[in-house]
């Protein structure tokens, strides 16, 4: 059984659709939470200032909460992230496929590369309905031109860290 191309790049663009409206949520999420930190922090920061004042015990204590909120802000942007990677990353295998099904014969496209592979890790939104074709190059490409990509989340990183440093030092001083 052919693969019909119009059917094939239909499909291609309806998958690259999905995943790239996922991406796009996914970066939103991570940015959003580094800002709503950010407006949560400045008068936190005060307040807990305010009820620490004098106290080594409530200002140990107002470190620890810091500290813990710092790390599930951190985790959610590592998985809000990897989740954003992933889908820009099944965007770029749909524009390799849709690429390669334009500049091929129809006999050239087979119907084994569509088969639905399935995933032992489904963290990342539906990654088990892929076909192993998309889910090969989305995972090849993973290990390519990520520099701009880390470079940017390193940047969120930084600030994340830097602004509940802040919180953390105004405890202290």
């Amino acid at each position: 059984m052919a693969i019909e191309k119009d059917q094939l790049l239909k499909y291609l663009g309806d998958l690259r659709a999905y995943y790239a409206t996922y991406h796009n949520h996914k970066e939103i999420s991570a940015w959003a939470a580094i800002v709503f930190a950010g407006l949560l922090a400045g008068p936190g920061a005060g307040t807990i200032a305010t009820v620490t004042i004098n106290s080594t015990p409530l200002r140990v204590t107002a470190s620890v909460i810091v500290v813990a909120v710092l790390l599930a802000v951190v985790a959610y942007l590592m998985e809000q992230f990897h989740a954003k990677a992933y889908s820009a990353n099944v965007v770029a295998a749909c524009d390799f496929w849709a690429t390669f099904a334009l500049t091929v014969n129809t006999e050239q496209l087979r119907p084994d590369d569509f088969v639905v592979a399935e995933a032992d890790d489904v963290r990342i939104q539906a990654p088990h309905v892929l076909p192993k074709c998309i889910r090969t190059k989305a995972d090849e490409l993973s290990k390519k031109g990520q520099a701009a990509r880390k470079a940017i989340e390193s940047v969120a990183y930084v600030l994340v860290v830097a602004l509940f440093g802040l919180v953390g030092a105004r405890i202290w001083v």
